[in-house]
C-alpha cells in the first residue's frame, strides 16, 4: 500500500514497501498560500473544477516521480478532500464551517474521509499513535499550514486546528539567489538544505532557530519589530517574513493553551507529541523558546507516515474513520472562550 499526503504547499507520497518517500510542489499554491485563499477565489470566479484539477496533476506528478500505478490512499485536510472529489466547497466560504453532503467517489485511489470541516484524515496518524501509548494526558501537536492539536485525555481525544499559514514550510525569499550558513552561539547553522541544493530555500528549523537568536540579542522587539538590516549572503530578512511567524505562532500558542485550559486534567502533559516538516532537524530549546510547545518532555514522531501505513493492514478505510468518530470530539477554535485575546498576546516574541 501507498500513501499520498496532500499538504497545502507540497504533495508527498510515502512508498510501503521500500519505506522511500518523493515530494513534489501541489500545484493549489497559484490560487493563494493557505486554503481559505483558495477557496474564496474559486468560489468567487466559479474555478471549483480548476482547484480540483491542479490537486489531481499534483498528485499524478509525485506518482509519476514515484514510479507508481497502483491504487493509493489518499489523506488531507477537509478541503483537499472536498477539492479532489469536486464537492462543493460553499461549507467553507464562512464560519461555522460544514462538509458538503454530496457524495462522489470517482477515483481508482481513497481518500479518506475528514472529521469535521476543520479536521481532516491527516490527522489520523497522530491520533493512532496517541490511542496506542499509555499516558493518559498527551498533548500531539502537527506543524504545518493547517496546524492540527489533538489532547488525549484518557481514551477521549480533543482535536483543534490553528490557521498557522505557510511559515512553517520552507521559505524561498524572492530577493535572494543564494543564502549561506550562519554562525550562532560557535555553532554553524545551515539555512538550506545541502543534499537537495536547495541553496535559495530556508530550512523551517533552521529559520526558527535564526528568529529565536535575534530576538535574544535584541535584533527583533517583543512586539517583532526588525531594529536592524540582517543580510546572510545576498540574503535580506525582511520585516513580512518575521510578521508571518508572529502570526503563526500566536495561532500555535494560543490553541495550545486554550486546549489545555479548558480540556486538559492535569493542565500541563508531560510528554507532547510533535510532528510536521518544522520538527526535522529541530532544536527542541527553540520551539520552547517560542512558545511553540509547553515546557514539556518532547516527543518528535518523524516515522507517523510509515507507522500509519502500518496500522492501515489493521484498519480498513471505513473502520479507522469510525473508530475516529468514536474517540474524538473535535472543536473549532473561534468556540473557544478567551481564544482572541490570547492570540493578541501570543503575537509578541518574549
Amino acid at each position: 500500500m501507498n500513501l499520498i499526503d496532500t499538504g497545502t504547499t507540497n504533495i508527498k507520497l510515502f512508498k510501503g514497501e521500500n519505506k522511500k518517500n518523493f515530494t513534489c510542489e501541489n500545484k493549489q499554491k497559484k490560487f493563494g498560500a493557505d486554503v481559505i485563499t483558495r477557496i474564496e477565489k474559486a468560489l468567487d470566479k466559479n474555478k471549483k473544477s480548476d482547484l480540483k484539477d491542479l490537486l489531481r496533476e499534483s498528485i499524478d506528478e509525485v506518482k509519476r516521480i514515484s514510479d507508481t500505478n497502483d491504487p493509493c490512499l489518499i489523506i488531507g485536510n477537509s478541503v483537499m478532500h472536498h477539492t479532489y472529489y469536486g464537492l462543493s466547497l460553499e461549507g467553507f466560504r464562512k464560519m461555522p464551517f460544514t462538509l458538503s453532503k454530496e457524495n462522489s467517489k470517482e477515483s481508482d485511489d481513497i481518500f479518506l474521509s475528514p472529521i469535521s470541516p476543520f479536521i481532516g484524515s491527516d490527522v489520523y496518524p497522530m491520533a493512532l499513535k496517541l490511542l496506542d501509548m499509555p499516558e493518559e494526558n498527551i498533548l500531539a501537536i502537527d506543524f504545518g499550514t493547517n496546524c492540527e492539536m489533538i489532547l488525549k485525555q484518557g481514551e477521549r481525544l480533543f482535536a483543534a486546528s490553528a490557521p498557522a499559514g505557510p511559515a512553517f514550510d520552507r521559505y524561498c525569499p524572492k530577493n535572494s539567489r543564494t543564502i549561506i550558513d550562519i554562525d550562532i552561539k560557535g555553532s554553524i547553522i545551515p539555512l538550506y538544505n545541502k543534499e537537495k541544493g536547495d541553496t535559495d530555500c530556508i530550512l523551517p528549523s533552521a529559520f526558527l532557530k535564526l528568529i529565536s537568536f535575534l530576538a535574544n540579542i535584541g535584533k527583533i522587539e517583543k512586539n517583532g519589530r526588525l531594529k536592524d538590516v540582517v543580510k546572510l549572503g545576498d540574503f535580506t530578512l525582511d520585516q513580512t517574513m518575521i510578521r508571518e511567524l508572529q502570526k503563526a505562532k500566536a495561532a500555535v500558542e494560543s490553541l495550545w493553551k486554550m486546549l489545555l485550559k479548558h480540556y486538559s486534567d492535569d493542565k500541563i502533559p508531560k510528554k507532547i507529541l510533535v510532528c510536521g516538516n518544522l520538527v526535522r532537524n529541530i532544536d527542541i530549546s527553540v520551539l520552547k523558546e517560542l512558545n511553540l510547545v509547553p515546557d514539556s518532555e518532547i516527543i518528535v514522531f518523524e516515522d507517523r507516515m510509515e507507522y500509519f501505513l502500518n496500522k492501515i493492514e489493521v484498519y480498513s478505510d471505513q473502520n479507522i474513520y469510525s473508530l475516529m468518530k468514536e474517540k474524538m470530539i473535535t472543536i473549532p477554535h473561534y468556540n473557544m472562550p478567551d481564544f482572541e485575546k490570547c492570540y493578541l498576546k501570543s503575537l509578541n516574541f518574549r
